[in-house]
């Protein structure tokens, strides 16, 4: 009877085997009771025309949250706000965002505002950062020129070549491999559907994106998903997954979602990105694909809702606007407009910066954050949460003082947790440990222990934060621009 109401509630909320573990009373076993679950959830599913690892047929379950999620994207196509014109320039503000963010959750090390300012000056990138995010700048625009072309694998190619252009990995080719370094974990290379069924596989993905009939969104969710799972590439996976679902959005008309950046509303919680993409490489869950949907959708609903806040925000200054014009209300600026053309014409005078003796509201959140942690555990739970969605490395000794935590406990700290995080920083900690006399460039370093570099460049940046290691800015080699170096003890080589 037990039993019976918990495979009920668990298919109803569709949790990851992991969660259903945590939220199990102690007298069920796990082992027997997931494979009935999965069954369960099977009876209830649709199935795709495509195949996972071990050539495991996919499916979905459609929950209740999918469902509000997709009701509330399509209340905003409904009003076809935007629409796009065959003719026009699609790139906006929004899509420039994007290639900064998606450069962003790749390790990219440049400013949003000096990134923004990179790409459209149309200068030659001094950087990785500037590479990564010029890259992804000219595959969006690919796709924007070639939006109402099928899909096939000549295009998928063609966005993987772009967007690894000049890069460590350049793609020529499908991987070789038959495993492959996945962000979010474990350092070692992981199981993957083997290198011989990559073009077939991509061929089938090219097939139900151009043939199959499904709602546009579940298409844009699953696009992303197989990607993931299937890794045809050896570098730019995450990256070609979140393009593809993009111009799947596009194409079917949501041209809304061209004004902000799906990946900046990743990046909010980097963490979640990839948990979600953990539970698509479980061959535990069978080919169950729900998890990541329901993650996915849930991502496009919250960015309409943050844009519908932002065109009411608009909406609400217009008609101010309007309200002191009609009241006869002379704006600020024109009170103070020079009389005399000799005044109009001198320069202005240059800004300035006067730093702020406040601080920001990032700043205000993330101490917030910190001071409600009552135990080691939640603090250092939080502060690889928080870093993962960071590269500003901010100072922790106050929040260590306050608990009593001293440096020296932080790797205890860390091994209690049990993460697959944790087991990251536990492996790169034993790396710089074992290698104490260099600095280390993330790219260096990615190349050393063979894990991507956007992931290496996350757990060196949660690293200097716990005081685990130590980063520096250098000169680079050969080049007038400054990188960012990470080393432990007294590291005296470049």
């Amino acid at each position: 009877m037990i039993e019976q109401s918990l495979l009920d509630y668990f298919t109803t909320h569709h949790f990851p085997r992991e969660e259903v573990l945590n939220r199990l009373p102690f007298s069920v076993s796990i082992d027997e009771f997931w494979p009935r679950l999965v069954q369960l959830r099977r009876s209830r599913s649709s199935s795709l025309p495509l195949t996972g690892t071990n050539r495991q047929g996919l499916w979905f379950v459609m929950t209740d949250s999918m469902v509000a999620s997709g009701d509330r994207i399509s209340s905003m196509a409904r009003r076809d706000i935007d629409r796009i014109d065959p003719g026009e320039d699609v790139i906006t503000e929004g899509l420039i965002d994007e290639a900064f963010f998606s450069s962003y959750l790749e390790g990219a090390s440049v400013s949003r505002l000096e990134c923004r300012r990179f790409l459209k000056s149309g200068e030659d990138p001094s950087g990785v950062g500037e590479l990564l995010a010029q890259n992804n700048l000219s595959a969006i625009r690919h796709m924007a020129e070639h939006r109402y072309e099928p899909y096939s694998s000549h295009t998928l190619l063609t966005w993987a070549r772009l967007l690894t252009n000049l890069m460590n990995g350049e793609v020529e080719d499908y991987r070789q491999s038959n495993t492959h370094a996945i962000p979010g974990r474990a350092l070692t290379p992981q199981p993957v559907p083997p290198a011989a069924d990559i073009p077939g596989m991509v061929d089938s993905l090219c097939l139900f994106l151009n043939d199959h009939e499904m709602h546009p969104l579940l298409k844009a969710a699953i696009a992303q998903a197989y990607i993931l799972l299937v890794r045809p590439f050896d570098e730019g996976n995450e990256r070609l997954a979140r393009l593809l679902s993009y111009s799947i959005l596009l194409r079917k008309g949501y041209s809304f979602f061209r004004q902000f950046a799906l990946s900046g509303m990743i990046a909010q919680d980097g963490m979640l990105y990839y948990k979600a993409m953990e539970t698509l490489q479980d061959v535990r869950c069978e080919g169950d694909l729900t998890c990541f949907l329901e993650y996915y959708l849930g991502v496009l609903s919250r960015s309409v809702s943050g844009f519908e806040a932002y065109l009411a925000q608009q909406s609400r200054e217009a008609e101010k606007g309007k309200e002191a014009s009609a009241a006869g209300v002379v704006p600020s600026a024109a009170l103070t407009a020079p009389e005399n053309r000799e005044e109009r014409l001198k320069p202005a005078e240059p800004k300035v910066h006067q730093p702020s003796p406040t601080l920001t509201k990032e700043d205000e959140e993330r101490n917030r954050l910190l001071d409600e942690c009552s135990t080691p555990e939640m603090l250092v739970s939080r502060l690889i949460k928080l870093q993962s969605v960071s590269l500003k490395i901010f100072e922790t000794k106050p929040y260590f003082d306050k608990l009593g935590l001293k440096d020296k406990e932080v790797l205890k700290v860390i091994q209690r947790l049990n993460t697959t995080t944790s087991k990251q920083i536990l492996a790169v900690n034993s790396f710089f440990h074992s290698n104490m006399s260099r600095r280390y460039t993330c790219s260096e370093l990615a190349q050393l222990i063979q894990t991507p570099e956007g992931t290496v460049r996350r757990i060196c940046y949660i690293m200097a934060t716990l005081n685990l290691i130590h980063a520096t800015h250098e000169n680079a080699r050969g080049r007038n621009h400054m990188i960012r170096c990470f080393y432990a003890g007294d590291a005296i080589a470049a």
